[in-house]
Protein backbone atom coordinates (compact mmCIF):
# COMPACT_ATOMS: atom_id res chain seq x y z
CA UNK A 1 0.00 0.00 0.00
CA UNK A 2 2.80 2.39 0.92
CA UNK A 3 4.57 1.50 -2.32
CA UNK A 4 1.39 2.33 -4.28
CA UNK A 5 1.01 5.68 -2.51
CA UNK A 6 4.63 6.56 -3.16
CA UNK A 7 4.23 5.66 -6.85
CA UNK A 8 1.09 7.77 -7.12
CA UNK A 9 2.79 10.76 -5.51
CA UNK A 10 5.77 10.37 -7.84
CA UNK A 11 3.55 10.25 -10.94
CA UNK A 12 1.60 13.33 -9.82
CA UNK A 13 4.81 15.25 -9.11
CA UNK A 14 6.31 14.40 -12.52
CA UNK A 15 3.04 15.24 -14.28
CA UNK A 16 2.81 18.58 -12.52
CA UNK A 17 6.41 19.38 -13.41
CA UNK A 18 5.86 18.49 -17.05
CA UNK A 19 2.66 20.52 -17.14
CA UNK A 20 4.38 23.57 -15.67
CA UNK A 21 7.20 23.26 -18.22
CA UNK A 22 4.66 22.94 -20.99
CA UNK A 23 2.86 26.15 -20.07
CA UNK A 24 5.85 28.40 -19.27
CA UNK A 25 6.27 30.99 -22.01
CA UNK A 26 8.57 33.97 -22.28
CA UNK A 27 7.90 37.40 -23.66
CA UNK A 28 9.33 37.48 -27.18
CA UNK A 29 10.12 40.92 -28.61
CA UNK A 30 10.52 41.35 -32.34
CA UNK A 31 10.28 43.60 -35.38
CA UNK A 32 8.86 42.84 -38.81
CA UNK A 33 10.58 44.20 -41.91
CA UNK A 34 8.96 44.66 -45.30
CA UNK A 35 8.97 47.07 -48.23
CA UNK A 36 5.92 48.88 -46.88
CA UNK A 37 5.53 52.44 -45.62
CA UNK A 38 3.20 51.33 -42.81
CA UNK A 39 4.28 48.30 -40.74
CA UNK A 40 1.60 48.86 -38.09
CA UNK A 41 -1.37 46.49 -37.39
CA UNK A 42 0.17 43.34 -38.88
CA UNK A 43 -1.20 40.28 -37.04
CA UNK A 44 1.23 38.12 -35.05
CA UNK A 45 -0.48 34.88 -33.98
CA UNK A 46 0.83 32.14 -31.71
CA UNK A 47 -0.64 29.01 -33.35
CA UNK A 48 -0.33 26.98 -30.14
CA UNK A 49 -2.05 29.38 -27.72
CA UNK A 50 -4.24 31.00 -30.43
CA UNK A 51 -3.40 34.38 -28.90
CA UNK A 52 -2.41 37.24 -31.16
CA UNK A 53 -0.92 40.71 -31.05
CA UNK A 54 -0.67 43.47 -33.63
CA UNK A 55 2.55 45.20 -34.61
CA UNK A 56 3.05 48.74 -33.39
CA UNK A 57 4.69 51.71 -35.11
CA UNK A 58 7.69 50.69 -37.28
CA UNK A 59 6.71 47.01 -37.02
CA UNK A 60 7.62 46.26 -33.40
CA UNK A 61 5.71 43.50 -31.59
CA UNK A 62 5.72 41.55 -28.32
CA UNK A 63 4.09 38.15 -27.74
CA UNK A 64 4.37 35.25 -25.27
CA UNK A 65 6.03 32.16 -26.78
CA UNK A 66 8.22 29.17 -25.99
CA UNK A 67 10.48 26.86 -27.93
CA UNK A 68 8.48 24.87 -30.45
CA UNK A 69 5.67 27.42 -30.82
CA UNK A 70 4.77 28.57 -34.32
CA UNK A 71 4.17 32.28 -34.96
CA UNK A 72 2.11 33.24 -37.98
CA UNK A 73 2.34 36.71 -39.54
CA UNK A 74 -0.45 38.00 -41.75
CA UNK A 75 -1.75 41.33 -42.97
CA UNK A 76 -2.80 43.42 -45.93
CA UNK A 77 -0.33 43.44 -48.84
CA UNK A 78 2.03 40.85 -47.28
CA UNK A 79 2.47 37.12 -47.82
CA UNK A 80 1.53 35.01 -44.80
CA UNK A 81 4.56 33.60 -43.01
CA UNK A 82 5.00 30.95 -40.29
CA UNK A 83 8.05 31.04 -38.03
CA UNK A 84 9.03 28.17 -35.72
CA UNK A 85 10.35 29.60 -32.45
CA UNK A 86 13.66 28.12 -31.25
CA UNK A 87 15.56 28.65 -27.99
CA UNK A 88 17.98 31.02 -29.73
CA UNK A 89 15.07 33.30 -30.72
CA UNK A 90 13.99 33.57 -27.09
CA UNK A 91 17.48 34.66 -26.04
CA UNK A 92 17.59 37.55 -28.52
CA UNK A 93 16.78 41.11 -27.49
CA UNK A 94 14.89 41.54 -30.75
CA UNK A 95 13.75 38.94 -33.30
CA UNK A 96 13.76 40.32 -36.85
CA UNK A 97 11.22 38.80 -39.24
CA UNK A 98 11.45 39.54 -42.98
CA UNK A 99 8.06 39.64 -44.74
CA UNK A 100 7.38 39.64 -48.47
CA UNK A 101 4.93 42.07 -49.98
CA UNK A 102 2.12 41.15 -52.34
CA UNK A 103 1.49 43.35 -55.37
CA UNK A 104 -2.20 44.06 -55.80
CA UNK A 105 -3.06 43.87 -59.49
CA UNK A 106 -6.11 45.66 -60.92
CA UNK A 107 -7.29 45.05 -64.46
CA UNK A 108 -9.13 47.47 -66.73
CA UNK A 109 -9.00 50.37 -64.29
CA UNK A 110 -9.36 53.88 -65.64
CA UNK A 111 -7.93 56.62 -63.44
CA UNK A 112 -9.27 60.15 -63.90
CA UNK A 113 -7.36 62.84 -62.05
CA UNK A 114 -9.53 65.78 -61.01
CA UNK A 115 -6.85 68.17 -59.76
CA UNK A 116 -9.35 70.96 -59.18
CA UNK A 117 -11.48 68.89 -56.80
CA UNK A 118 -10.00 68.48 -53.32
CA UNK A 119 -10.81 69.10 -49.67
CA UNK A 120 -9.88 72.78 -49.99
CA UNK A 121 -12.02 73.46 -53.08
CA UNK A 122 -14.96 71.68 -51.46
CA UNK A 123 -14.65 73.88 -48.38
CA UNK A 124 -13.95 70.93 -46.04
CA UNK A 125 -10.65 72.39 -44.82
CA UNK A 126 -9.06 75.82 -45.15
CA UNK A 127 -6.18 76.35 -47.57
CA UNK A 128 -3.72 77.27 -44.79
CA UNK A 129 -4.56 74.35 -42.51
CA UNK A 130 -1.53 72.35 -41.41
CA UNK A 131 -1.26 68.79 -42.73
CA UNK A 132 -0.47 66.11 -40.14
CA UNK A 133 1.19 62.73 -40.57
CA UNK A 134 -0.52 59.68 -38.94
CA UNK A 135 1.87 59.80 -35.96
CA UNK A 136 1.32 63.56 -35.52
CA UNK A 137 -2.46 63.08 -35.59
CA UNK A 138 -2.24 60.46 -32.82
CA UNK A 139 -0.07 62.77 -30.71
CA UNK A 140 -2.42 65.71 -31.26
CA UNK A 141 -5.41 63.56 -30.28
CA UNK A 142 -3.68 62.27 -27.13
CA UNK A 143 -2.70 65.75 -25.91
CA UNK A 144 -5.81 67.65 -27.04
CA UNK A 145 -7.65 69.57 -24.35
CA UNK A 146 -6.45 71.30 -21.22
CA UNK A 147 -8.33 69.89 -18.22
CA UNK A 148 -9.84 66.78 -19.82
CA UNK A 149 -9.07 63.38 -18.31
CA UNK A 150 -7.47 61.61 -21.31
CA UNK A 151 -4.47 63.95 -21.81
CA UNK A 152 -3.67 63.76 -18.07
CA UNK A 153 -3.85 59.97 -18.07
CA UNK A 154 -1.76 59.83 -21.25
CA UNK A 155 0.87 62.04 -19.64
CA UNK A 156 1.21 59.91 -16.49
CA UNK A 157 1.02 56.58 -18.36
CA UNK A 158 3.82 57.64 -20.69
CA UNK A 159 1.66 57.36 -23.82
CA UNK A 160 2.25 61.00 -24.78
CA UNK A 161 6.02 60.54 -24.57
CA UNK A 162 5.74 57.36 -26.63
CA UNK A 163 3.70 59.14 -29.30
CA UNK A 164 6.29 61.93 -29.44
CA UNK A 165 8.98 59.32 -30.04
CA UNK A 166 6.81 57.80 -32.78
CA UNK A 167 6.57 61.19 -34.49
CA UNK A 168 10.37 61.53 -34.44
CA UNK A 169 10.79 57.97 -35.73
CA UNK A 170 8.32 58.63 -38.54
CA UNK A 171 10.23 61.78 -39.57
CA UNK A 172 13.55 59.92 -39.59
CA UNK A 173 12.08 57.12 -41.72
CA UNK A 174 10.79 59.73 -44.19
CA UNK A 175 14.20 61.41 -44.51
CA UNK A 176 15.94 58.04 -44.75
CA UNK A 177 13.74 57.17 -47.74
CA UNK A 178 14.48 60.61 -49.23
CA UNK A 179 18.23 60.07 -48.89
CA UNK A 180 17.97 56.63 -50.53
CA UNK A 181 16.10 58.21 -53.47
CA UNK A 182 18.48 61.16 -53.93
CA UNK A 183 21.81 59.40 -53.45
CA UNK A 184 22.14 55.94 -54.96
CA UNK A 185 24.54 53.44 -53.40
CA UNK A 186 26.86 53.64 -56.40
CA UNK A 187 27.32 57.39 -55.83
CA UNK A 188 28.14 56.89 -52.15
CA UNK A 189 30.62 54.10 -52.93
CA UNK A 190 32.36 55.40 -56.06
CA UNK A 191 32.35 59.17 -55.49
CA UNK A 192 32.39 59.47 -51.70
CA UNK A 193 34.35 56.23 -51.13
CA UNK A 194 32.02 54.97 -48.40
CA UNK A 195 32.57 51.18 -47.99
CA UNK A 196 29.59 49.28 -49.42
CA UNK A 197 29.04 47.37 -46.15
CA UNK A 198 28.66 50.71 -44.32
CA UNK A 199 26.14 52.34 -46.70
CA UNK A 200 23.13 51.82 -44.44
CA UNK A 201 25.07 53.05 -41.41
CA UNK A 202 26.10 56.19 -43.31
CA UNK A 203 22.48 56.86 -44.30
CA UNK A 204 21.41 56.69 -40.65
CA UNK A 205 24.36 58.94 -39.79
CA UNK A 206 23.02 61.54 -42.25
CA UNK A 207 19.48 61.36 -40.81
CA UNK A 208 20.82 62.14 -37.34
CA UNK A 209 22.59 65.29 -38.63
CA UNK A 210 20.19 68.24 -38.17
CA UNK A 211 22.06 70.51 -40.57
CA UNK A 212 21.90 67.94 -43.37
CA UNK A 213 18.16 67.34 -42.80
CA UNK A 214 17.52 71.09 -42.96
CA UNK A 215 19.37 71.23 -46.28
CA UNK A 216 17.23 68.34 -47.56
CA UNK A 217 14.17 70.49 -46.90
CA UNK A 218 15.65 73.37 -48.91
CA UNK A 219 16.53 73.77 -52.57
CA UNK A 220 20.25 74.59 -52.43
CA UNK A 221 21.63 71.38 -53.96
CA UNK A 222 25.18 72.77 -54.20
CA UNK A 223 25.50 73.24 -50.44
CA UNK A 224 23.72 69.91 -49.88
CA UNK A 225 26.31 67.99 -51.89
CA UNK A 226 29.16 69.89 -50.24
CA UNK A 227 27.91 68.98 -46.75
CA UNK A 228 27.31 65.39 -47.92
CA UNK A 229 30.96 65.08 -48.92
CA UNK A 230 32.04 66.69 -45.64
CA UNK A 231 29.96 64.24 -43.59
CA UNK A 232 31.28 61.30 -45.62
CA UNK A 233 34.82 62.18 -44.58
CA UNK A 234 33.72 62.48 -40.95
CA UNK A 235 31.87 59.16 -41.05
CA UNK A 236 34.75 57.27 -42.67
CA UNK A 237 37.04 58.67 -40.00
CA UNK A 238 34.74 57.34 -37.25
CA UNK A 239 34.47 53.80 -38.65
CA UNK A 240 38.23 53.60 -39.15
CA UNK A 241 38.61 53.18 -35.36
CA UNK A 242 36.03 50.40 -35.00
Amino acid sequence: MKRFQFGLIFVLAVSQNLWSQETVRKNLNGKVMAELYNLEDIDVINMQTEKFKKTQTSGYFSIDAKEGDTLMFSGVNIKGLKVLVCEEDLQKDLLFVKLETVATQLSEVTVINYNHINAVSLGIVSADQKKYTPAERKLKSASKGFLTVDPILNMFSGRTAELKRNVETEKKEFWLTKIEELFEDVILVEKLKVPSEYIKGFQYFLVENKRFVQLLEGKNKTVLHFVLAELAVKYKSSIAYE
